[in-house]
């Protein structure tokens, strides 16, 4: 039995947790099975004498059941049974003089005794904060105390008689305390122990007591910046957008690539969502951003860009009027695109910029250089420049095929999203109308006018240039 693990196991053990293993395996609680307990006695009687012959499993054996055969299979599971409920206790002797002992009872407490709950939250702060050893252990058990200490403050408050109000007043006094603690992770919590506050107002206040600090570098701290796009920065709080810019423009070691590269993403779909609300102002906050992130390599997955990145780049700086930017962006990472994905997507992007030129032509013969691929949102950009490119070509029949095709391949299409699906359906449907309005109708004209305006589309900004002015 000599290598075994529970032979190992038994035998770097002290005499005083011996004595308290006897215990434990002695109690019905832990074990009902008597030859387990016998067992035991035997073991801790023959270890220290390394008898090679008296710990064989067959020796062991005998001595138990002097009346039977040797049986491997019931040794073995012996064994098994013996060395789980000795780990059972070495758990238990770790745990009972840690943190999580405490932390343990505080989630019994908080789950079935309310009133004793807050009575030992404070009992247990003050326990750790005067012998705790200061340690990477002690933030993260004292950051898990920090946040029941909200939970008993929100019960207290939500005891009282009018249970859905929470003001801002003690908010703040969540906060200082939390701010003598340098834990700031721990101010977003659940919206629905606090009704009155908003997310926004939460996270405001929170930014501006981390602005007014030297945390920075906190460890906790850093935890914050992916709760906060958690939130999607949904509630459009320039505050937070100006935050997370600056975090990543810094030397920030706590947060990982990944973490940052995350953040940087989280910040330029925000730029893309105030951008289809209108304001048009973003697209040169989104392209400043997209350049550092460029330089920061937030836009790499290791020596590789993404070909929707490397697209979009190329779209909003020519929107934008940065022509020699783009055209020395596209021949400078082209190579940085895959194997697979370089000859369609450089193909398009040269593209495009031929068609920023009005160079229509160029556009078709560009396009018709791409090959069929997987990539969806690839194909489709593809078709629908190919289609733009006729009519700008005055091509209005082979238009109107193209877009018949457009459409059967766009009901056919299981894998494109519905949405995207959707726009453009809208734009095939619209360019096919503009094709066939005649001046003569300047109020059909402007009817499509406002449709085309008031509904979700790709390509609504050509569409609404190349509309007929009535």
């Amino acid at each position: 039995m000599i290598n075994t693990k529970l032979y190992n196991v038994l035998s770097i053990l002290s005499e005083e947790e011996i004595k308290q293993l006897k215990k434990w395996v002695s109690s019905i609680y832990f074990n009902e099975n008597e030859d387990i307990f016998r067992f035991f006695m035997h073991m801790i009687k023959i270890i220290p004498l390394k008898d090679d012959l008296k710990l064989q499993k067959e020796t062991v054996f005998k001595k138990l059941f002097p009346m039977e055969k040797y049986d491997d299979a019931k040794m073995r599971k012996m064994m098994f049974v013996l060395l789980r409920i000795i780990e059972k206790f070495i758990v238990y002797q770790s745990v009972s003089i840690s943190s999580q002992y405490d932390l343990s009872l505080l989630e019994f407490y908080r789950k079935r005794v309310s009133k004793e709950f807050l009575k030992k939250v404070p009992e247990f702060e003050t326990k750790w904060l005067t012998e705790s050893v200061k340690n990477l252990e002690y933030y993260e058990d004292m950051e898990k105390i920090t946040q029941y200490k909200i939970n008993a403050f929100a019960f207290q408050h939500i005891s009282l008689a009018n249970p859905h109000i929470v003001s801002l007043l003690h908010f703040q006094e969540i906060v200082y305390t939390i701010r003598q603690l340098k834990l700031y992770y721990v101010l977003i919590w659940s919206a629905s122990l606090h009704r009155s506050i908003t997310q926004k107002e939460k996270l405001s206040l929170l930014i501006s007591q981390i602005d007014n600090t030297n945390y920075l570098k906190e460890v906790f701290v850093i935890r914050i910046y992916t709760n906060m796009i958690q939130l999607k920065l949904s509630g459009g709080d320039p505050l937070l957008f100006d935050f997370i810019r600056k975090v990543l423009s810094e030397a920030t070691p706590e947060l990982s690539f990944d973490e940052k590269a995350n953040l940087s993403a989280a910040l330029r779909n925000y730029c893309l969502e105030i951008i289809q609300k209108g304001n048009e102002s973003f697209k040169i906050i989104r392209y400043e951003l997209y350049s550092e992130h460029l330089s920061l390599g937030y836009l790499f997955s290791g020596n590789t860009m993404q070909p929707a990145v490397y697209r979009q780049i190329v779209r909003l700086g020519l929107e934008l009027g940065k022509y020699k930017d783009t055209e020395h962006f596209i021949e400078t990472y082209k190579t940085y695109l895959k194997k697979e994905d370089y000859r369609n997507n450089y193909a398009y992007c040269k593209a495009r910029v031929a068609w920023n030129s009005r160079h229509y032509a160029t556009v078709f013969k560009l396009l018709m250089e791409t090959e069929p691929s997987e990539d969806l949102s690839l194909a489709l950009l593809v078709r629908r420049l190919r289609i733009m490119a006729l009519y700008m070509e005055n091509e209005k029949e082979l238009v109107i095929a193209q877009l018949n095709a457009f459409r059967v391949y766009l009901s056919r299409g299981k894998d494109i999203n519905p949405n995207i699906r959707q726009m453009n359906h809208n734009f095939v449907h619209f360019l096919n109308s503009i094709c066939l309005l005649s001046p003569q109708e300047p109020q059909k004209g402007s009817l499509l006018m406002e449709k085309i305006k008031s509904e979700r589309v790709e390509e609504k900004e050509w569409l609404l240039s190349v509309l007929p002015k009535s």
